[in-house]
Order: C-alpha cells, then sequence, then structure tokens
C-alpha cells in the first residue's frame, strides 16, 4: 500500500492539559518519511517561522478501493517535533539564534486525535 505523510506546523502549550491549538499550518506533502523528518529537523523553509513550537508529521493511506478496510479504520502513525527557539533580544553578533529540534511522544491531550491537516 502506497502512503503519503503531512507535515504541518501548530503553536499549543505544551505545559498544560488543555487541547486548544492556537494556530496551525500545512506545510507539505512527502512521498516518504525521511524526507518530511529531514524537513523538520533541518526547519526547511522557516517552517517553524519562530513562533510554532511543534511539528507533526502524519502517515496516511494513498486510496485504493482495494485497501479500504486497511486506509480507513486504523489512526495514521504521527511523529511529533518540539521546537525550541530563543526570545528576544538575542544578542548583537546573532542574526538568527539556532533552534533546537528534537522528536517528542506525542502530548497527552492529543493521544486519540488524528487527521489534524483536514481542515
Amino acid at each position: 500500500m502506497n502512503k503519503i505523510y503531512t507535515l504541518g506546523t501548530m503553536q499549543i502549550d505544551l505545559d498544560s492539559n488543555s487541547s486548544r491549538i492556537n494556530s496551525r499550518r500545512l506545510w507539505y506533502f512527502f512521498a516518504n518519511f525521511e524526507d518530511a523528518e529531514k524537513w523538520v529537523l533541518e526547519n526547511g523553509e522557516n517552517i517553524f517561522e519562530y513562533y510554532y513550537n511543534v511539528a507533526l508529521i502524519e502517515e496516511y493511506p494513498v486510496f485504493n478501493p482495494k485497501d479500504i478496510d486497511d486506509a480507513f479504520f486504523n489512526l495514521p502513525q504521527q511523529w511529533w517535533y518540539k521546537c525550541h527557539f530563543p526570545l528576544p533580544p538575542f544578542p548583537d553578533n546573532i542574526e538568527v539564534p539556532l533552534l533546537i529540534i528534537s522528536k517528542i511522544e506525542t502530548p497527552p491531550q492529543f493521544k486519540n486525535i488524528c487527521n489534524f491537516w483536514a481542515g
């Protein structure tokens, strides 16, 4: 079965139990997980924009009528990432501060939620 990987970013409060998403943005679709993860870890095209603090990759099957049972009755696999970035003011000798991006567990308040990028 062919798969597609959606990549988006969100601004959420990870320190609370709130499931409120302040803002979100769907960025790209990828044909393989490795390219999607590389894009996140390298902050491709500045996807975090010094605003979004979480990235999410979701894996979906490409629809095939023969695979309908598998395609629609399983939750998609998810990979979550947190972006740590320094807040202003930045030191004078640094134009753009470095981001630290790390893989995280699914936040508890989003454990059974999927299709973040469906609209």
